[in-house]
């Protein structure tokens, strides 16, 4: 359990109290889907390159109550590829969080493709 596991990682701090406030199960969705698959051939059309890659994180977003009633929930956000990662980075969540012009209108387009193969 995670708290053991903070505890154990906090030996040596004696006066602390660990208190879980909120937690959840993670969640995920199946890659082996239609909807996967069109998302996957739609961005390799738009880039050659691109590479999806599943991936759980740390955090949590209102797809976990989706999947929880048995939808398919994926957060995917195709952007065009980045010249400077770290200026990448340093954008996201921070106080000034923008996107590059050319990555929301590749990820614009990469969306509409997908809506027009799958829903079409």
């Amino acid at each position: 359990m995670v708290k053991a596991e903070i505890k154990e990682l906090l030996f040596d701090f004696r006066d602390y109290t660990v208190e879980v406030t909120q937690t959840s199960p993670a969640s995920e969705s199946s890659t082996d889907n239609p909807l996967y698959e069109t998302l996957d051939r739609v961005l390799k059309s738009m880039d050659p390159k691109a590479k999806m890659i599943p991936t759980m994180l740390t955090g949590a977003t209102d797809s976990r109550g989706f999947r929880n009633k048995g939808t398919i929930a994926y957060g995917f956000h195709p952007m065009a590829p980045i010249a400077n990662l770290s200026e990448f980075m340093g954008r996201i969540h921070g106080h000034d969080e923008r996107i590059a012009s050319d990555s929301l209108l590749f990820g614009i387009q990469v969306l509409h493709k997908v809506l027009r193969d799958f829903c079409g």
